[in-house]
């Protein structure tokens, strides 16, 4: 019932026909849609939410100059923290991998909530006077269907070595 936390919402059911919601999704305002048919119609219902915060704060990673030509180097840990105590927000890489919570180091498209602490690894450059960059991005909701389309905000933390 209204008022007491939830709302219940009919795409027109029926005993008779086939109803069904095929997909929701939820946006970063805390609005979320459910989409289905009914009858050989398709409806979108969209219901109010809360807000989700899923903009996590500043972080950042410290640089390493003077590194071993050819070897793994590893960054601070930087906790995530600013998000919706629910929240679990997106997180990419490029130029390296990640690791969170001392799990074992991926460059596969993964999740952070509140508290999730996280480094990152490359190798350094083989050449003398060199940069590598290994660039974190996390925040914001994906798409189920796309996990690279992020909407809302996210941060963006480098971690670059360069050789001596």
């Amino acid at each position: 019932a209204n008022g007491n936390g939830y709302k219940v919402g009919d795409l027109g059911g029926s005993t008779i026909v086939n109803t069904s919601a095929q997909g929701i999704a939820l946006a970063p305002d805390g609005k979320f849609y459910v989409a289905g048919y009914s009858n050989g119609f398709f409806g979108v219902l969209r219901y109010q939410g809360d807000p989700v915060d899923v903009a996590p704060n500043p972080v950042s990673f410290n640089a390493v100059s003077g590194a071993m030509p050819s070897t793994l180097q590893i960054s601070n840990i930087i906790t995530v923290s600013g998000l919706s105590t629910v929240a679990k927000v997106p997180l990419s890489i490029s130029g390296g991998t990640y690791s969170i919570n001392g799990g074992p180091a991926t460059n596969l498209h993964g999740y952070v909530s509140n508290g999730d602490q996280v480094m990152v690894m490359h190798t350094s450059a083989s050449t003398p006077a060199t940069s590598v960059t290994t660039t974190l991005k996390f925040g914001g909701l994906s798409a189920a269907n796309n996990r690279a389309y992020i909407l809302g905000t996210q941060v963006t933390a480098t971690f670059t070595s360069s050789t001596p």
